[in-house]
């Protein structure tokens, strides 16, 4: 979306535009289902162990700061955390964009964000200032540099920027290497089965793209990730309530529940893009059309 605007007059404020409008007003509405969730139910969210829902935690999620604090990052609405750290890097994207980088630069300012912060940062953090283990994984301290892998791939593939390819692979196996060597040598949490699929995963996508290999399944269920992902869990506890114990624990029944919940969130992540993510989409639109 960024390239294809490359010409739109202040390309920035209305970027800021478009992504808020694209994530808040779901997602505020997703707070307040859960809310009314839980005080009917009792349901806490995924993370709500680190703090109950209270009035700072949910001003917190409606101004999505709740990121930068252990006590909100995941309480208000389950895996909110990982909106907070979406929301902070579109903060930072088009600066990140602006230096104009290339692939191999792109993902050594990854690696560099995961050695100083990641490893450096979050150990300092949690040795002196006692900061939850599951905080720093959520938060943008070990989160953050997916990002520039994501940005890094997308160059290589689609822009077909394609100079330097050895020392980007180079880059993955030195970050690999390291993330197993300092975990294993050092006794550092350096979360190598964390990085080690995001690279496959990254490593797929490429030659996905790069195959032109289109699975049209997939790319629907694409469209309607993002109400997917805030909804799932409601339906999930939903679930929860009325399955007899008896029907779990075995592999038959847990393929069958996982298909049924993915057909149900793809319908309400369908009536969500007819509705709420539409009548957002117009609003946006029609703020950029007054920019001009």
């Amino acid at each position: 979306m960024w390239d294809e605007r490359a010409s739109e007059s202040r390309r920035t404020v209305k970027f800021y535009i478009r992504r808020f409008f694209r994530i808040a007003p779901l997602y505020w509405f997703a707070l307040v289902l859960y809310f009314f969730i839980g005080y009917f139910s009792g349901f806490k969210s995924t993370g709500s162990q680190l703090n109950p829902s209270s009035t700072q935690v949910i001003v917190l999620t409606l101004t999505f700061l709740h990121g930068f604090f252990p006590t909100a990052i995941n309480s208000a609405v389950p895996g909110g955390w990982t909106i907070a750290i979406e929301m902070g890097f579109y903060a930072l994207f088009p600066l990140l964009m602006s230096f104009n980088l290339k692939p191999v630069y792109m993902l050594l300012f990854g690696f560099v964000y995961y050695l100083l912060i990641g490893v450096i940062g979050s150990g300092l953090l949690e040795h002196f200032f006692q900061l939850p283990p599951l905080f720093i994984y959520y938060s943008q301290l070990t989160q953050f540099p997916i990002f520039p892998i994501g940005i890094c791939i997308y160059m290589l593939s689609f822009r077909r920027q394609l100079d330097n390819e050895f020392w980007v692979l180079a880059q993955i196996v030195l970050w690999i290497v390291f993330s197993f060597s300092a975990h294993y040598l050092l006794k550092i949490e350096t979360r190598p089965f964390f990085w080690t699929p995001i690279f496959i995963f990254a490593a797929t996508l490429y030659l996905f793209v790069r195959r032109k290999i289109s699975l049209p399944f997939f790319s629907e269920l694409g469209t309607l990730s993002y109400s997917m992902y805030l909804f799932h869990f409601a339906i999930i506890f939903l679930f929860d309530r009325f399955i007899p114990l008896e029907w779990r624990g075995n592999a038959v029944a847990f393929a069958a529940f996982f298909f049924f919940i993915l057909m149900i969130s793809a319908l309400v992540g369908k009536l969500s893009r007819a509705t709420f993510e539409r009548w957002s989409s117009i609003v946006a639109k029609k703020l950029v059309a007054r920019i001009g």
